[in-house]
């Protein structure tokens, strides 16, 4: 359960620190998940039970990054039973896959006869060939997918008035057309969250600088 508590907490803390780039919906009742599970004639893996009791689907969406991982919701493009119903009308999805999220160019799902220790194996399946495992179970798969969309981790979760420092040279363009270098070490207060970047102040000389999370990224 150790890549689903991690996972837990990366979610819990993007929800705190970028409410507005982040949608997950309400905390699913066993009964509910029981019905869902009859419906899809299988057990869910404990991970993505805990997943659906917990968050009930999630969607992160930054503009530059669109995850979602599907569950249980009255949202069709959210809701797995929708979203599977859907594939099998226009794909030929094996009956022993289920489509749990977008994964590539493809999707990522859950394998019905590829079981270890009650847990699912996830596979690649993108309408075309044999289907590849992927990740050992849905607690790995959420971890990972949550780590390689959210590399700049640590950048994404600054907030106001966390002190960073510049790992690299940076170059800005000012207003005259002019060019001002910041040296490695110089030390910057994060002024504002702004959306998918920051407004930061240089402690040293004041001066104002706004970049995006994957600039941040590339610099601290």
């Amino acid at each position: 359960m150790n890549h689903l508590k991690k996972a837990f907490e990366i979610i819990d803390k993007y929800l705190k620190l970028h409410k507005d780039s982040v949608r997950v919906g309400k905390p699913i009742d066993e009964d509910i998940i029981q019905k869902n599970e009859k419906l899809l004639n299988l057990s869910f893996p404990p991970t993505y039970r805990e997943f659906l009791k917990k968050y009930g689907f999630l969607e992160i969406n930054t503009g530059s990054i669109k995850m979602q991982v599907y569950g249980i919701s009255k949202k069709k493009d959210f809701d797995i039973i929708e979203i599977n119903k859907s594939i099998r009308n226009k794909e030929n999805l094996p009956k022993y896959l289920i489509v749990i999220s977008r994964y590539g160019f493809g999707w990522a799902t859950l394998n019905l006869t590829s079981i270890r220790n009650k847990e699912n194996h996830i596979c690649y399946w993108d309408g075309f060939n044999d289907e590849d495992q992927i990740f050992n179970n849905f607690a790995e798969f959420l971890y990972e997918e949550l780590m390689e969309n959210l590399k700049p981790l640590p950048k994404l979760f600054c907030k106001k008035e966390d002190v960073i420092i510049l790992k690299k040279e940076l170059e800005i363009k000012l207003d005259n057309n002019k060019t001002f270098t910041f040296t490695p070490n110089t030390k910057f207060k994060v002024n504002e969250v702004i959306g998918y970047g920051f407004d930061l102040i240089c402690l040293d000389n004041k001066r104002e600088i706004r970049l995006m999370n994957s600039e941040l990224s590339l610099y601290f």
